[in-house]
Formats: structure tokens, sequence, C-alpha cells
């Protein structure tokens, strides 16, 4: 499991390299995304999350970004889901634990 600590209230960025075993453009049409950021203590849904190809013809790299973490808890998992439309097949990606440390600086200048 990939390891991120970031400050409270940063912007979350998370770009997953698809394994070379699928071939470029596999996931270009018939499939669909799905990703959260799932309280890593309870469970709980703490975000959906709207990930989006880094290139849609290849789609060799998938990218989620939240711009907004100041209401994440301290410790968060992310992956990304993919499903097929046809037949219901799921696939995953590696799970990433995010560590949110407390942000010292409070206001902007």
């Amino acid at each position: 499991m990939q390891e991120v600590t970031l400050k409270a209230g940063s912007t979350f960025s998370w770009t997953y390299e698809i394994p070379d075993s699928y071939v470029d453009g596999y996931f270009a049409s018939g499939w669909t995304m799905h990703s959260q950021a799932i309280d890593a203590d309870s469970g709980a849904v703490v975000a959906d999350l709207d990930p989006q190809w880094v290139d849609e013809v290849t789609t060799r790299a998938v990218q989620v970004v939240e711009h907004d973490t100041d209401t994440w808890p301290r410790a968060v998992l992310v992956d990304v889901l993919f499903r097929r439309t046809e037949d219901g097949l799921k696939l995953t990606t590696e799970t990433v634990s995010v560590k949110l440390e407390r942000q010292v600086s409070r206001v902007m200048p």
C-alpha cells in the first residue's frame, strides 16, 4: 500500500499508472470509474472523488484530485474502482493511505 502524507486542508493529488499487462486503450470504452475517500478507522465515506484519465486515448494513468481536505480525518484510504458496463466485472487499483498532519499556518496574507 502506498502511503502519502499531507497537511490538512491541502490539495490531495494521486496518479495511478495502469500496469503494462493492459494494452493501451483497454479502458477507453465500456468502463466506468469511481473513487471515494474512506475514513481508515470507521470506514465512513469522507468524500466522493472524480477520477479522470490523464490521457483518455491510451488510458495509461488515472488521476484523483481533491482540492479541499479541510474536513478529512487524520487517516484516509483512497483507490479507484473500474466497472465494465457489459457484465459488471470490477477491477480496482492499489489503495493509497493518506495521513493528514495538522496545519500550522491558518491565515493567508
